[in-house]
């Protein structure tokens, strides 16, 4: 595959948080800020602070009117690249962001940040019952989006090689071979043991055992399972 020497970043949130696609998109725009081969631009709904890369297009007034706008601008700003007779990639950092992006008629490139659109039909009684009808309907559209982007990218990331092979599975992409695994970067310095260690908050033995569960959606990863399953561990396992 021919690299490109531009590369069109499409992302719905940029600079804003510390999500994972959010990071991602700080992780490129850092790597590629100053690269010497590869002009790096993004779009996104709102940036701080100004670049001739970065391409703003205001949030609109619902999530759809957004993707519209993501859409259109980064079709103009890859056009615009394109007339340079150079290669432009279009990177969208969730494959199911607006159907217009799919007749862009050069490298197109995606992002599967999560199977939760693909394992919509297993779950789908659960899902509604926990987020009701407008959110079952948009995580239905967004599955009908997504397999079309997987059908038509040209490379599509997954994050970890389940989501992968849930995709392929799901989906069935006519070009499985198209889909790879992409690991999202770790600030290792971040998770350091620093030189002293915070004082336990709670009273407690230094010896008893400590789970810690980390998640946002605790139903769909699992803190019930983890619940039930130390609910049968002995009674002399002492755990927190």
């Amino acid at each position: 595959m021919t690299l490109a020497a531009h590369v069109v970043f499409v992302s719905p949130s940029f600079g804003a948080g510390a999500t994972g696609p959010e990071t991602y998109a700080e992780y490129l725009w850092r790597g590629f800020e100053h690269d010497a081969e590869i002009e790096f631009h993004v779009v996104a709904p709102e940036i701080t602070g100004a670049n001739p890369r970065w391409h703003p297009t205001g949030r609109g007034g619902n999530s759809l009117d957004l993707y519209r706008r993501l859409a259109r601008k980064a079709l103009a700003v890859a056009g615009k690249l394109g007339e340079k007779n150079q290669p432009v990639i279009l990177h969208v950092n969730n494959s199911n962001l607006h159907a217009s992006l799919l007749g862009y008629d050069g490298p197109l490139w995606g992002q599967v940040n999560d199977y939760e659109n693909a394992d919509l039909w297993r779950r789908a009684g659960e899902t509604f019952r926990r987020a009701g009808m407008r959110r079952f309907l948009a995580l239905a559209r967004r599955r009908w989006l997504e397999r079309r982007f997987l059908a038509r990218q040209d490379l599509s990331l997954c994050n970890s090689e389940f989501t992968r092979q849930k995709i392929l599975d799901e989906y069935r992409p006519p070009h499985p071979e198209r889909v790879i695994t992409l690991h999202k970067a770790v600030d290792v310095e971040f998770f350091q043991r620093p030189a002293q260690i915070p004082a336990d908050p709670l009273s407690r033995p230094r010896a008893v055992r400590r789970f810690v569960f980390v998640g946002a959606d605790f139903r769909r990863k699992g803190l019930d399972t983890l619940l039930q399953a130390v609910a049968k561990l002995p009674s002399d396992f002492d755990w927190h």
